[in-house]
């Protein structure tokens, strides 16, 4: 008998600090943070050379891809982004009869 699957879902939410932000993406059954981005800063001037939000998103978006994760929809902002992934749920094996 094939193993069960289970899907989790997740979605992707934005965290504005006063110095940098970041992105995460947090389970939508169990409200806990799956993966973050790299913090970025929302402002920068011309010619620094950190991460910027696109890039941040990136990153995020390609660890969620790795560990499995495919995008299924989007939200009205463009950092919103829905995921899922399947999880196999093993059976317990029947014990067996004694003899």
């Amino acid at each position: 008998m094939p193993p069960a699957v289970r899907w989790e879902t997740c979605r992707i939410r934005f965290h504005n600090r006063r110095i940098k932000a970041h992105f995460f993406a947090i389970g939508e059954q169990s409200d806990h943070v799956i993966a973050r981005s790299p913090y970025f800063k929302v402002k920068h001037a011309d010619g620094e050379a950190e991460l910027n939000a696109p890039q941040a998103l990136r990153a995020l978006v390609d660890e969620l891809t790795a560990a499995g994760w495919r995008q299924t929809g989007t939200g009205p902002a463009p950092w919103d982004l829905r995921f899922e992934r399947g999880v196999e749920l093993r059976r317990p094996v029947a014990p067996q009869a004694r003899r």
